[in-house]
Order: C-alpha cells, then structure tokens, then sequence
C-alpha cells in the first residue's frame, strides 16, 4: 500500500553501538531513515521498536524521552 503522491523511499540503516539492547531506533525524517542498532534478539527488537512507536513522538530532540517518562 502506498500513500498518494508519496514518493520517497525510506531506508533503514544499522546503528553501531556497544550496547544494542539499551538503545531505541532513532529517526530521521528529513532523510526518511531509520537507523536500528543490532538487537540481539527478535523480542529486544519488538520490544524496542513498539516503545518507540508508542512513546517517542516528539522530532528533532525538541523534546527529552526521558523528561516524557517523568511525566507518566
């Protein structure tokens, strides 16, 4: 399914960290990418990736995850 008059292709892109699993994917939607650290399993990957979806929904860091979580 496509959107009308939506023709960029969006890429996803390996994120190199340390620590993988203490990491969220991070967006950028200038670019329409998406940058995925390599979780190690498929549940840290599902885990992640639906918080994001559900919490994240700020862009450009103009707002602090962290200052969201403090609110709940």
């Amino acid at each position: 399914m496509t959107a009308e008059g939506f023709d960029y292709k969006h890429k996803i892109a390996r994120s190199w960290t340390s620590n993988p699993n203490d990491h969220l994917p991070l967006s950028h939607t200038c670019f329409f990418t998406i940058d995925m650290p390599a979780y190690t399993t498929y549940e840290a990957l599902h885990d992640k990736l639906l918080y994001a979806v559900r919490f994240c929904n700020e862009i450009d860091t103009d707002y602090s995850v962290s200052g969201a979580l403090e609110d709940v």
